[in-house]
Parts: structure tokens; C-alpha cells; sequence
């Protein structure tokens, strides 16, 4: 509201709700003024319900309920109805007066007027509202209307309850774990984080003792996903991925309430997702290995799953874990199909160097690559009541960047040039501006085992001024002994 317009307009009606509000008419408009002060432009009556309707109603608690009982159609006809601002004016007087004469119970207006107006009125020294503003706020949030749930936690309203109040709001949802599983967890998340003189942890443990076994895992890991607040972003042509936090990210309690999580068989992919990465941030690769090795006991081999394993055993080098797991991921059709898996998959074998793992790792280079360029197409049949029609879904792979690099890594360890090769790079040279910067690295071996030295100086060049990476390590690279005395090619590494 413009406050400069305003006070040029006249006030027609002046209506005193109470020492603290006053109502006022200017113009078309009705104003709420908070100890002489506006307050509010109020912009319509809340609730104007037709007669016939009235029995639809009998059970409503609040005005919140019953303004979401209001259809489309009913907000749409209300709408219609002129309502002379004078009218208007009186009816939001009646409105406030109840509401006052109710002790400020914020059951009888709009939550989204109520508390701003409630909140206003203890801020302005009002006795009654100073009495009953933490009520109102631990009695409506308690109220099982997930709309005033969420108002009061996104607007911020927990935060004006200390500890001791968060706990007692807390208790009253750990005698109804029914009631907490229809909650949102992440309104709840807000009252379990503001505690401080006792772990919430420990709160967290108590409540998950009363809910139902084949609830819990779901329950824990929406609670941790939103005490963790953090999103996975992949980075670096995703070839890693970073974990984004937030201001109020709490990976620590997040950390501890995920793995209560994983300890149930039937726990969401979410948390294997997450979690690892959570340890991630602190450097503590062994227990993503740890963690994704449960997920693979309890759900067996999935691309999510050997996509991370995979990762956090190169990290550490765990040469242990990935022998473990190369030899089930390599049978598995799921992971070879992924273009994450299949991509560590591969860069895994080539990291073997062993004549076995670099013959596996060609060939689910060529069947990926196949499925890639020659996409395998199923049909399904249609049944329209007429002649049948056959409707072809087309299954292309996609490519990304790492896969890119260590497809082609795959020919250099193999030391072979064959058409599936000429194929990619060809596809390659076509999209540069998209790839890795090691990719250069490996179209230079490929240009040097053509014997075009000219070409191959000229993407090892291209890879420095990318910033490859592990740019200096090609200097003593086998495969690129060739140019070991090539002055072009030292001058790279001066």
C-alpha cells in the first residue's frame, strides 16, 4: 500500500475494535491501524459462505479449514458479488471484534492475517496478545492442518518458542506417532533443530521407537534430507559431484540420522544417495563404502549404487573393493546400461592394465556405443479398436563427459585403432566445446598413433590451455614415448 496516496484519502467510517485496533474507511478501502499505526489494507471479506452450503461446514475447526473447503466454483461466485465498501468495512469490524472479544483466537480469522496481526499487537505491548501469542502458535501448530503447519514454520514462527516450549510441542507429537508420520517432517525438522541443551539427536530416537518399523526408514530420511538442506550438483562435466549447503545445513545431525535410517532394510534410495556424499564432505570415503556396500546387500547391484562405490574406491584406493564388485557389475545388464556406471565401470578395468580387463572393457565399449549410434527400438502394440498399430519407443543412450574420456582411455590401454574408434572420435571432434579437457589428451594419442604429429602437438596444446588436469604427467606417459625428443613437445612443459 502506498502510504503517501493513502493519507491524502479521506477517512469516511472509524471503527475501535479495542485500546489497540482501530478500523478506518478511506476512500473504497479498510484499513487496519495497530496502536494509531497501519497496519493492513484488508483487500476482501475472508469468508462469505451461501446458505445452501452452510452444512458442509459443521465439522470446520478454523477459518483455514473452511476457506479450503470453498471449491473453485464457490471462490469464483464470490468473487461476483459487488459488496458496497461500506458493507465490507462493517464486515471486517464484525470480524475483529469477535476476534477480539475471543481473546485474539486465531482459529476465527485467516492464519495468514491472524499471526502477522497477532504478532504486531505483541510487539506493540497489547496484554492480551503478549498472553497468548506463544499459545497460539504451539496450539495451531499442533492443530494437524498441514497449511498452518506450513505457514507458521516457513514465516518463522517456531522461532519465537524457546526450548522448553519446542520440547513440550515436540512430546505432544511423540504420544501420536500417527500424527507425526501425517506431518510433514520437515515443519517438525524446525522444532527439532532449535533444540540445544539436549542432542535432538536423541529426540530423533525416541520418537523413531513409536513409529511402525516399515515406516521408519521413509520417516528418517525426509527428516535428515531437510536437516541436511544440501543439493548434489554435478560439476567439472560432471565427473564429480558437489555437495551445495545451505545456511542452515546441519550435515553432522543429518549424518547421524541417515545412518539410523540405513539400518533398515527397506530405506529409500535417497539416503544412499545422499549420505555418502554427506561423508564425503568430511573426507570419510570408507564409510561411503561402507554404506553403499549395505544398499547393495539389502537391494542388491544398481547403477546408483556401483556408480558410488566405485567413486569412493577410487578415492581411497581400495583396490580391494573394486575387484569385489567389477565382476558383478560387468554382468549386470542395469549398470551397463547407465552412462554413470557403465563409466567408472570402464575406467575401473582400464586402470587394470591387464590384456583380460582391457579386452572387457572394448567390448562394453562397442555394445555401449552400438546402442548409442544404432538405438534398439521395441515396439508395443496399440489396441484403439481398430486395426492394430504398432508404437516404437527409440532407447538411446546418452553420453557424458567422462564417459567420452574413458571410452576413448579404452583404446589407448588396449594400444588399437579399429572403426569404433573412428566413429567416436569423428562424433567427438564435432562437440569439443562440451567435453572434458583430458579429452584432448586422448584425441593427441589418437593423431599420434596415426602418425600425424602435427595434429597430435596440436591438442596436447589444446588440453594445457584447457587446463587438463594431470596435464604435467603426459611428459612421462607410455603413449606418448614417440615424442619424448620432440622439441615441440617438451616445449609444452617448460
Amino acid at each position: 500500500m502506498n502510504l503517501s496516496n493513502n493519507k491524502s484519502k479521506k477517512t469516511l467510517q472509524e471503527f475501535k475494535v479495542n485500546d489497540s485496533i482501530t478500523l478506518k474507511l478511506e476512500g473504497n478501502s479498510t484499513i487496519i491501524y495497530v496502536d494509531g499505526k497501519e497496519f493492513k489494507h484488508c483487500k476482501y471479506l475472508l469468508l462469505k459462505i451461501p446458505i445452501d452450503e452452510i452444512e458442509k461446514f459443521d465439522s470446520i475447526e478454523s477459518i483455514d479449514e473452511a476457506a479450503e473447503k470453498l471449491d473453485k466454483s464457490m471462490e469464483r461466485k464470490r468473487d461476483k458479488v459487488e459488496v458496497p465498501p461500506s458493507a465490507e468495512f462493517w464486515g471486517h469490524c464484525s470480524n475483529l471484534q469477535i476476534w477480539s472479544e475471543n481473546n485474539y483466537d486465531t482459529r476465527l480469522l485467516h492464519s495468514n492475517l491472524s499471526f502477522p496481526l497477532l504478532k504486531k499487537l505483541t510487539e506493540a505491548g497489547d496484554l492480551m496478545a503478549k498472553k497468548v501469542f506463544k499459545d497460539e502458535i504451539a496450539k495451531r501448530f499442533s492443530s494437524e492442518h498441514s497449511t498452518v503447519m506450513k505457514y507458521l514454520a516457513v514465516r518463522g514462527y517456531l522461532s519465537y518458542l524457546n526450548e522448553e516450549e519446542l520440547k513440550t510441542l515436540f512430546e505432544t507429537y511423540k504420544e501420536n506417532p500417527e500424527k507425526l508420520l501425517e506431518a510433514a517432517p520437515q515443519y517438525i525438522t524446525l522444532i527439532i533443530s532449535s533444540f540445544t541443551t539436549k542432542a535432538p539427536f536423541q529426540y530423533i530416537e525416541e520418537v523413531v521407537e513409536t513409529i511402525p518399523a516399515e515406516k521408519k526408514a521413509k520417516f528418517l530420511g525426509e527428516i535428515g534430507e531437510s536437516i541436511a538442506k544440501v543439493k548434489l550438483k554435478p560439476v567439472n562435466f560432471e565427473t564429480q559431484v558437489q555437495v551445495q549447503k545451505s545456511k542452515d545445513s546441519n550435515i553432522d545431525l543429518a549424518i547421524k540420522i541417515f545412518e539410523l535410517a540405513a539400518k533398515n532394510s527397506n530405506c529409500p534410495d535417497k539416503v544412499y544417495e545422499l549420505l555418502p556424499h554427506l561423508y564425503g564432505t568430511k573426507n570419510r570415503w570408507d564409510k561411503a563404502i561402507t554404506i553403499y556396500e549395505k544398499a547393495i546387500e539389502y537391494n542388491g547391484i544398481k547403477p546408483l549404487y556401483i556408480t558410488g562405490i566405485l567413486l569412493a574406491a577410487f578415492y581411497t584406493g581400495r583396490q580391494d573393493i573394486i575387484n569385489k564388485y567389477l565382476e558383478r557389475s560387468i554382468k549386470n545388464p542395469e549398470v551397463l546400461e547407465d552412462p554413470y556406471s557403465i563409466s567408472n565401470v570402464i575406467y575401473a578395468l582400464n586402470r587394470k592394465e591387464t590384456k583380460e580387463a582391457s579386452e572387457t572393457a572394448l567390448k562394453l565399449t562397442k555394445n555401449y556405443w552400438v546402442n548409442v549410434k544404432y538405438p534398439k527400438i521395441t515396439s508395443k502394440t496399440l489396441n484403439t479398436g481398430v486395426p492394430r498399430i504398432a508404437a516404437q519407443n527409440v532407447e538411446k543412450k546418452r553420453m557424458i563427459a567422462s564417459l567420452w574420456v574413458n571410452m576413448t582411455d579404452t583404446f589407448m590401454v588396449a594400444d588399437i585403432i579399429n572403426e569404433t574408434l573412428e566413429e567416436i572420435v569423428n562424433e567427438i571432434l564435432n562437440k569439443l566445446d562440451d567435453m572434458h579437457p583430458t579429452i584432448y589428451e586422448n584425441i593427441a594419442w589418437y593423431f599420434l598413433k596415426k602418425e600425424k604429429i602435427d595434429e597430435s602437438i596440436y591438442y596436447l596444446k589444446e588440453a594445457k590451455n584447457k587446463s587438463h588436469p594431470g596435464f604435467m604427467t603426459i611428459r612421462e606417459s607410455k603413449y606418448f614415448k614417440p615424442l619424448k625428443d620432440n622439441p615441440e613437445f617438451l616445449k609444452l612443459f617448460n
